[in-house]
């Protein structure tokens, strides 16, 4: 759940419990926590992160920016409060409507092959599906081109993590179970330090570590508000496109490692 939580988001939290199967109070428990942890990581990154990374990684050089494709501020994929009024517009809704259509078509072929295989793995095999079936139809341009089809993912998701923010058992911050928590704790700051030590080597700047860093233990929702923080909406892109990277794979990431994990005796 780690794996692809920290690849992907909340989204693929959930998809990798229902593929394994995993109790739901382990998932709620973790799910607390991260929470709880996610919340001071963010706190960080849009208060002293930047002067802290700055002593040791390159400063963000925005004349880099001139001849590479940047977001507009009015672009569609900017994660703005005024881009999410678009999709209750009668222009919008119908095209989208289809997209959810679509969605669902995915959803009930996926159930059907899943039940073909043993019943032991046939959660992860719906779930797998599912996750190709959404990569291959985003390479049809009629349909990628949908507009607005990316802030309609995104309110789906938003009220998918109010429901499960509402299953956050609060009774379980106040007596920790030391094992997850430590877990949760070790993931986020180990890979925080992995990831920097990466950009130092590579000499990726400073706002682009700090914003695909966030896409990775945040995910892309929180992208926007980092980035603003910074004071640069210039590496909005990067954060988003390796998030949705990160949604697309973190799957297939988590439940194949978590099979290979049952392979050692």
């Amino acid at each position: 759940m780690a794996i692809g939580l920290y690849t992907g988001g909340t989204p693929n939290l959930a998809a990798i419990k229902t593929a394994l199967n995993i109790d739901s109070s382990t998932y709620i428990l973790f799910h607390t926590y991260d929470t709880v942890i996610s919340f001071l990581y963010i706190m960080f990154f849009i208060s002293g992160a930047q002067a802290i990374f700055n002593r040791f990684l390159l400063p963000y050089q925005r004349t880099l920016q001139k001849n590479i494709g940047v977001l507009k501020p009015d672009s569609e994929e900017v994660e703005d409060i005024d881009a999410y009024k678009k999709i209750f517009k009668k222009d919008v809704l119908l095209p989208n409507g289809s997209a959810i259509l679509l969605s669902i078509a995915i959803v009930g072929v996926s159930v059907l092959l899943g039940g073909l295989v043993p019943k032991h793995f046939s959660a992860a095999v719906t779930i797998l599906v599912i996750t190709s079936f959404g990569i291959l139809f985003s390479f049809i341009p009629k349909i990628r081109n949908i507009k607005n089809t990316f802030q309609t993912g995104m309110y789906i998701i938003y009220i998918f993590c109010i429901v499960v923010a509402s299953m956050t058992d609060i009774d379980q911050i106040t007596h920790i179970n030391w094992q997850i928590m430590g877990f949760v704790a070790i993931s986020i700051v180990g890979s925080l330090i992995v990831h920097a030590i990466l950009c130092k080597l590579f000499r990726v700047d400073t706002d682009t570590f700090l914003i695909t860093s966030t896409s990775a233990i945040c995910s892309p929702p929180f992208v926007p508000v980092v980035a603003a923080a910074l004071k640069n909406k210039t590496i909005i892109l990067s954060g988003l496109t390796t998030g949705i990277i990160g949604y697309a794979i973190g799957n297939y990431l988590g439940i194949t490692l978590a099979y290979l994990f049952k392979l050692i005796p």
